[in-house]
């Protein structure tokens, strides 16, 4: 029976990046703020001395920021004075009772990273020393009111960076954390932040603001300096730009490097992200008054912001590549397929990424997961995806996986299922992705010697592979349990001092990738790898498609064309077309189109045979024959008799 295939597009579940924004290179946005005062007569007449508006939180140039515009006006009109990064406007005498400011102004912000090119030794082993263009650095090492740090706090933050000797890494680590352990709501949300780091850390929820706090308070914990930046972002939930804090970590010797712990950028920040301010303490004032009156109340209305983006162009500089490998690619439906992101920093420098599943069947767990990679590292990140149940018999399906990170770009992968196929388990998904996860939080299992290897040199796809691991106990520690595991094939091996075992596995390889052939010796909270040399044969299997002509006047030179089609590479092809030629070629895969001169006279019968011979990559012969019909017109009579004649004769040839 001929196994009827349909290939199908899954529906894919497409899943939104943080922002719209967060893949461009830049971004302009406009933004208007403004806050008033009223006076009002407590008795007689309104009469104003002064009145003082002190204003952190406007648009300034930083780091990836620049302010192309910017201006201010004031109502009553008064002159305004810049300090440093505080603008102050001051009333003297205003008859108007209504006193108010506006801010306007452009700022392009650029889609880019700080270059931390060197491993930065945790803890750091001397006093912060301030940039030229940095305040004192060790204000941002302290407890303050909304970043206290609590007894619960520093325990915490020495559970989270215990053992760690990389600065950079140390940071991640405390966002990751707070990341999945905090849970971001607006419960608690007011204009100002309200919630301390500690009242965070007990009840594991809070706004951008109150996770931020405790993010931060979790590095002041370890002595690592880091600030609150306030400014507005844009989200894809309102579809509009929203106040919004994130934290900047001082780097020795680098420079400030943002951390968004709610939108999990981790060592950069999409340019969405308008910075107006930044403070040691998330309670600092947007804007502080002060004034002197004569009989006469001052009513503060709050400062209101309003930012949109007018322009955004460009991607950003791509400084990793990305890759996407499904652990098995043809399985039964219904079936949990773990697949491999593999993300490889082409920089000299650290490199912080948010590798995101772009397209997928259902996910296991969030599509989005940050990314550290150290200088030229490579590294690999795990997902899971179940495929749908339904699946009509013998119809195959195909469905794309699809990743993607800012700074990386894209990359895909396909999945086919079917009734018919291999059906593979969660709990087999699970342990599979266990093992190939990096354990840093496992030690090395020194005294057990493992040497493993294939009982051939190279198996072909359809075949078992016969694979056996000689374990030894060289140390003077009995191993009990001790278990030797392929993938989710675990076998209990305890060792006793000197001991020496074989443990073997009879291993199918229709679905298995060399690369992922890894075999692992696990003992309490240690673990040791080995990776056989197993090399997997793929068998091509040349096929030939779309014949041409269908018709053709007899007597005539024209082409005969078709396609070569292989799912592996096929070695010294030749195709013997009967009573036409031979003709050859070296190598291919894919698909390619051959085209063959002939006369037509060859073709009188209906029919063109074409025998072809192949070769795989170790030498394998493979051939196969095809009978196209071609239909010859105009054939003269007596062309016609002489096939007659052939018929019935066939020792006689015309």
């Amino acid at each position: 029976m001929i196994k009827k295939v349909l290939l199908l597009l899954l529906l894919l579940m497409p899943f939104a990046a943080a922002n719209k924004f967060s893949d461009k290179a830049v971004v302009e946005i406009l933004v208007e703020e403004s806050a008033s005062a009223i006076a009002t007569p407590e008795r007689g007449f309104v009469n104003i001395k002064y009145l003082q508006a002190n204003i952190s939180l406007f648009p300034k140039e930083f780091v990836n920021q620049l302010i192309v515009e910017r201006t201010v006006d004031t109502s009553p009109y008064t002159d305004v004075e810049y300090v440093g990064d505080r603008l102050f406007v001051k009333w003297v005498h205003p008859s108007e009772v209504m006193l108010k400011f506006t801010i306007n102004a452009r700022a392009r912000v650029v889609n880019s990273i700080i270059r931390v090119p060197a491993k930065v030794q945790f803890p750091h082993p001397e006093p912060y020393r301030a940039g030229p263009f940095d305040r004192d650095i060790d204000q941002y090492t302290k407890a303050s009111e909304f970043i206290d740090i609590t007894p619960e706090i520093r325990a915490k933050s020495a559970e989270i960076l215990e053992g760690e000797t990389d600065y950079y890494r140390a940071a991640f680590k405390a966002a990751e954390w707070v990341n999945e352990n905090v849970n971001y709501t607006l419960d608690t949300m007011t204009e100002e932040a309200v919630q301390k780091a500690s009242w965070v850390l007990e009840n594991r929820y809070g706004v951008c603001d109150e996770i931020t706090a405790l993010f931060m308070a979790l590095l002041r914990a370890a002595n690592i300096p880091v600030r609150f930046a306030a400014g507005q972002v844009y989200s894809d939930k309102e579809e509009a730009f929203g106040n919004h804090g994130w934290a900047e970590v001082y780097f020795p010797g680098y420079g400030w490097v943002p951390f968004d712990v709610t939108f999990r950028q981790f060592g950069w920040v999409d340019p969405s992200h308008l910075k107006l301010s930044v403070e040691a303490d998330p309670s600092e004032p947007s804007v502080s008054y002060s004034w002197k009156t004569d009989s006469t109340k001052i009513n503060i209305n709050p400062l209101t912001i309003n930012a949109r983006a007018v322009s955004a162009s460009g991607f950003p500089e791509k400084h990793a590549e990305i890759s996407v490998e499904p652990l098995r690619t043809a399985v039964a439906n219904g079936s949990y397929v773990p697949f491999r992101v593999t993300v490889k920093n082409l920089e000299d420098y650290y490199l912080p990424l948010l590798v995101t599943i772009t397209k997928a069947p259902d996910l296991l767990e969030d599509n989005s997961r940050p990314a550290l990679l150290a200088p030229h590292e490579e590294k690999s990140l795990f997902w899971i995806a179940k495929l749908p149940e339904k699946a009509v018999s013998h119809y195959v399906y195909t469905t794309m996986i699809e990743a993607k990170a800012v700074f990386a770009g894209s990359a895909g992968a396909n999945i086919s299922f079917a009734e018919s196929n291999k059906y593979f388990s969660k709990e087999w998904a699970l342990g599979t992705v266990e093992r190939l996860l990096p354990h840093e939080e496992k030690e090395f299992l020194p005294d057990i010697d493992i040497s493993c290897s294939s009982l051939k040199d190279y198996y072909y796809r359809s075949e078992t592979a016969e694979v056996k691991c000689a374990l030894e106990n060289k140390g003077n520690t009995n191993f009990k349990p001790l278990k030797v595991c392929f993938e989710a094939q675990c076998k209990d091996a305890d060792m006793l001092i000197g001991e020496k075992k074989e443990v073997s596995w009879s291993i199918g390889l229709a679905d298995i990738r060399a690369s992922d052939f890894m075999i692992s010796v696990e003992s309490f909270n240690m673990v040791k790898y080995a990776y056989p040399k197993l090399k997997i044969i793929e068998e091509p299997v040349v096929e030939m498609s779309d014949f041409r002509p269908l018709a053709v006047k007899y007597g005539i030179d024209t082409n005969l064309s078709f396609f070569l089609k292989s799912s592996a590479e096929a070695r010294n092809i030749t195709m013997d077309v009967k009573n036409v030629g031979y003709s050859s070629i070296s190598s291919f895969s894919g698909v390619r189109e051959m085209i063959i001169p002939f006369n037509s006279k060859t073709a009188r019968r209906g029919f063109v045979d074409v025998k072809l011979t192949y070769y795989g990559e170790v030498g394998k012969e493979y051939s196969s024959e095809e009978r196209f019909n071609i239909e010859v017109v105009d054939i003269p009579w007596y062309v016609r008799l002489g096939m007659w004649i052939e018929e019935l004769l066939p020792f006689v040839k015309f």
